[in-house]
């Protein structure tokens, strides 16, 4: 306003001395007087514009853009939107650096920004982010004005601006409220930690890590987690609460015994798998939901392929059919990391526990008794000596073999039987009538006990037994009891056999 003031006192003081010297000046012409008056009207009119805006500028409550266009071939319109997108560019640059300087406050909890503390990766991500803020903030102009001829005829200037409150609504509070919702999210993933459901604590740290990364993407936010006053780096403190978790979960078989099949590939019952979390006090916790996968190392066996643990940590083995004629069946039973989202990013270090099953030693028995050119299987010493082979650890199979020597061509079928040895007992009696007696005979019994390693069907044990005698008013009663007295002696020297292996 006073440079209207002074440029209007020096028109009038020039008119002034003008008319004084008439009679010196060349009187001034009507038409040279239109003109003189339309440009005082004109600055007046420019300075009035200049100081609306400038006055307008001055309110604090708004954040301002300014900015000007030509007009080109007399085309307003175009002109008019270059004007205001230049404006919102000036408004954009001032909206964005006070964006930028927000958030370096909000992610480092600091009350003087300092960029040169941010690498330049960093620094591109805050510019990112503050653009991305700033066209949000920018969407949505509540106040534009326009002013043609301005600084100069065929210009135009627009004036656009943004509420300060707005901006605080929009972005310092929603920064403060995403840096607190991220802090409740980690809380409550320690929370379900500290109540052992570690797979639940565990997805939470890795929603607060997708937030943070969506929000901040990867800048160092720093919180108060643990709420005692240290602030941590929230990117850090996910990666070693992971680590940690997981680090400390093993898989181990709920009974530590020695796990055994049968001849037919039946176990006596199905393995149990517990996962369990060692914390620092070596206190031991059960890890539920935990997916396991499973997988044969060694032998042939029918098996589910896919487990979860329980509430308790524990999983039973699905083991259908184990095939008999390995001796050893080895199942790989690991953490499937595959089925835990994103867990590959933190942790790699496999969590496995192998399962290694043993066939029970296996003896194939065949107990023959040859007489009088009959051959028959002796039922209860057969039992007998199956009873004291189960006793001693092992399995026992039936066989029939009425041979006293193991021959070459037998030795495939033999095999079959999956057994690890073969007992063979082969007993023989003769019997003849007693000299100058009607009826009386008397029989002499024979036994060898052969112990054959399988499968090359090496000979390991070889025992030939006393002869035992019997008596009796027929050579099949004198045989019977001669085999009678021989079933002690066989039973006797089996136990030593068995006790020796």
């Amino acid at each position: 306003m006073k440079k209207i003031v002074i440029y209007l006192c020096l028109i009038l003081i020039l008119s002034s001395c003008a008319i004084g010297k008439k009679e010196k000046v060349q009187e001034i012409s009507p038409e040279k007087q239109l003109d003189l008056n339309a440009e005082i009207r004109e600055n007046f009119r420019i300075s009035e514009i200049e100081n609306e805006i400038q006055t307008l500028k001055k309110d604090d409550a708004f954040y301002w853009g300014e900015g000007w266009a030509d007009i080109v071939n007399n085309e307003y319109s175009p002109a008019r939107q270059q004007a205001k997108d230049n404006a919102m560019t000036e408004l954009s640059r001032a909206i964005q650096v006070r964006v930028s300087s927000d958030m370096i406050r909000v992610i480092s909890n600091v009350s003087v920004t300092d960029k040169e503390r941010y690498s330049e990766y960093e620094q591109e991500i805050i510019d990112q982010k503050s653009r991305l803020y700033t066209d949000i903030i920018l969407s949505n102009i509540r106040f534009e004005k326009f002013y043609d001829d301005y600084p100069r005829k065929g210009v135009i200037t627009a004036l656009v601006n943004k509420s300060v409150e707005e901006y605080q609504q929009q972005v310092t509070n929603e920064l403060n409220n995403n840096k607190a919702m991220i802090n409740d999210v980690l809380r409550s993933a320690n929370r379900e930690y500290q109540a052992g459901r570690f797979l639940n604590a565990y997805q939470n740290w890795i929603k607060a890590l997708e937030i943070t990364e969506n929000i901040f993407g990867k800048l160092p936010l720093m919180l108060d987690i643990d709420n005692n006053g240290q602030e941590q780096n929230a990117h850090s403190y996910i990666q070693q609460r992971i680590v940690s978790l997981f680090s400390c979960i093993s898989l181990a078989l709920t009974d530590d015994v020695k796990i055994s099949y049968d001849i037919q590939g039946n176990l006596p019952k199905r393995p149990v798998i517990i996962a369990a979390y060692t914390d620092r006090t070596g206190r031991k916790q059960p890890v539920s939901g935990l997916p396991l996968s499973l997988s044969v190392v060694e032998g042939t066996v029918g098996l589910v392929s896919e487990l979860t643990t329980g509430q308790y940590g524990q999983t039973e083995l699905f083991i259908n059919h184990i095939d008999a004629s390995n001796s050893k069946t080895t199942v790989n039973i690991s953490v499937d990391f595959n089925k835990i989202k994103d867990l590959d990013k933190f942790f790699s270090t496999p969590i496995n526990f192998t399962l290694s099953m043993e066939r029970i030693k296996t003896i194939a028995v065949s107990v023959s008794w040859i007489s009088e050119n009959r051959v028959t299987y002796p039922t209860n010493l057969l039992n007998d000596l199956k009873s004291q082979i189960l006793s001693n650890g092992f399995s026992v199979v039936e066989l029939k073999y009425p041979k006293e020597d193991l021959h070459p061509d037998d030795v495939q079928d033999i095999i079959k039987s999956n057994a690890d040895y073969f007992l063979n007992v082969y007993i023989s009696s003769t019997a003849q009538a007693v000299g100058g007696f009607q009826n009386m005979f008397n029989s002499e019994c024979q036994a060898s006990v052969k112990l054959y390693k399988l499968p090359l069907a090496n000979v390991i044990v070889s025992e030939s037994l006393p002869v035992t005698k019997g008596y009796g008013s027929s050579g099949t009663n004198a045989g019977l009891n001669a085999f009678n007295a021989m079933q002690n002696n066989v039973k006797l020297t089996v136990t030593n056999i068995i006790r020796s292996l």
